[in-house]
């Protein structure tokens, strides 16, 4: 693989794991004056964010990239629960704010997902661990486990 085509590739990872308002400004700062650079950064970013927009929601689109949410999965579904907003993430994970999509009760939940690009096996089996430790744990500083899954 090229070099530069490597350096486009880290670049759209990059900004994939970005909030929104900061993919203008990390483009700028990461591309500068190279045009090129920019250009196929944005058409790889398209690419990406309409593959991830379909395979999260199982359908095609003819939206424009401009038109896709910057996070496929806010809008979207989780089992019971309705993405509304990604509010951080961290070394493996990314952690959303959910709400039980459900007529008879209301809850908002915090809903964390392994990060692209770390779902080996060694990253599943802490989070797995991470997962049974929250579950025993009993304290009202401390979240409470609702559900989990692979």
């Amino acid at each position: 693989m090229l070099e530069r085509e490597r350096v486009a590739l880290g670049l759209v990872r990059e900004l994939l794991d970005a909030e929104p308002q900061q993919v203008d400004p990390l483009l700028q700062a990461r591309c500068g004056d190279d045009a090129e650079l920019r250009a196929r950064v944005e058409s790889l970013l398209r690419h990406a964010r309409q593959f991830e927009y379909e395979s999260l929601t199982g359908s095609q689109t003819d939206a424009t990239p401009q038109e896709l949410p910057a996070d496929a999965l806010i809008g979207g579904k989780l089992g019971a629960f309705r993405v509304v907003a990604r509010i951080g993430r961290g070394g493996m994970g990314v952690v959303y704010r959910g709400e039980r999509d459900a007529a008879d009760f209301e809850q908002t939940v915090a809903l964390k997902l392994i990060r692209r690009g770390f779902d080996f096996d060694d990253v599943h089996a802490r989070f797995l661990r991470e997962r049974r430790i929250l579950a025993r744990l009993n304290h009202p500083n401390i979240a409470h486990f609702i559900d989990g899954g692979v």
